[in-house]
């Protein structure tokens, strides 16, 4: 007697004529490759959850840390560095930017400065953009000069040619002031 449901044993006949024993035999080898699949799917599940709760565990560190960080805040960043320019030194600093500008690219109106409050209001940025066009030499020395002035940082540097020949390249110089209000 079979084991097997007649109903069963009916139908694997019939799967054995219709497909012939290398048809079983590739039907075996497709359920063994489904069986195996599986098992390795759930291997890397399993580790992609560890990977998950260990990236977890990783960021509530970091979290504690900027948190402890941030603690004393804006105050801890003014203690930092003392040798910021109050508000009050913003317009004797600007009137040396705009001697510095004018010996290097002289400009018909005003320029533009961006006042923006960082570190919950504890430090000020004013920042500005010059564009001039001199020689290398002359240019290195503007920016030697401009990044002596104090709390002055010279935040990017663009040179461009408008032709190969040309004998003084076009500078657009983005720097910032950082001051304590």
């Amino acid at each position: 007697m079979s084991r097997l449901p007649p109903r069963l044993a009916f139908y694997l006949g019939e799967l054995v004529a219709l497909a012939g024993w290398p048809g079983l035999v590739a039907v075996l080898v497709l359920l063994a490759a489904a069986g195996w699949q599986a098992t390795r799917l759930q291997t890397l599940h399993a580790a992609q959850a560890a990977e998950a709760q260990r990236l977890q565990q990783a960021e509530r560190a970091l979290k504690r840390e900027l948190a402890r960080l941030a603690e004393p805040g804006a105050q801890r960043v003014v203690e930092a560095a003392p040798a910021l320019l109050s508000r009050q030194a913003l317009p004797g600093l600007l009137g040396q930017i705009e001697q510095l500008a004018a010996r290097y690219a002289p400009q018909d109106g005003p320029r533009d400065f961006l006042q923006v409050a960082e570190a919950d209001g504890a430090l000020l940025r004013v920042s500005s953009q010059l564009s001039l066009q001199q020689p290398y030499p002359a240019l290195r020395r503007f920016l030697a000069e401009l990044a002596a002035l104090p709390g002055v940082r010279i935040e990017s540097l663009h040179l461009s040619r408008a032709q190969i020949e040309a004998a003084a390249p076009t500078a657009l110089v983005r720097f910032s002031i950082l001051l304590v209000p």
